[in-house]
């Protein structure tokens, strides 16, 4: 994913999820923040996509978008946070989990299938706006035959 952008390094790792601002500071002068192949100890210094930004000699690596396809299993909400049931992002890494994710639509609990999860409100208003005509395809299976007037 190959995104043209020109941010710092602290906010490149916070929205990443990997740490905060503040403990991200904290690791470059701890020395466990490279770039390019050398120890930096500020992080505000802006990047681009031809860096390369590394944690603990891992590399970061950096998009403004984020998009999941899950085959949401049955007995799952598509909520955020929900009392009674787990939710969709519990199935996701915990790092996942402070990235300004959200559904593009929803399945019911008891419904099984593909959903996307991403953090990009402008696509999901594309696939979700009726006008825009976006077909979905659905397969009911049920316990007793279905008839005309049924349907």
């Amino acid at each position: 994913m190959s995104e043209v952008y020109n941010e710092r390094i602290d906010k490149i790792v916070s929205a990443m999820g990997l740490m905060s601002r503040k403990d991200c500071a904290r690791a470059a002068r701890n020395g466990r923040i490279t770039l390019n192949g050398s120890v930096i100890k500020a992080v505000d210094k802006k990047i681009t996509q031809n860096d390369v930004l590394c944690l603990d000699g891992e590399e970061i690596v950096y998009a403004k978008h984020m998009y999941i396809l899950i085959n949401k299993p049955q007995g799952y909400v598509c909520a955020a946070e929900d009392g009674r049931y787990p939710t969709v992002f519990e199935l996701l890494p915990k790092n996942y989990l402070n990235l300004g994710l959200f559904t593009v639509g929803r399945l019911d609990m008891n419904t099984t299938g593909v959903l996307i999860i991403a953090n990009d409100g402008e696509l999901s208003h594309k696939l979700l706006l009726p006008k825009n005509k976006v077909v979905k395809t659905y397969r009911a299976v049920t316990k007793f035959p279905v008839s005309k007037e049924d349907i």
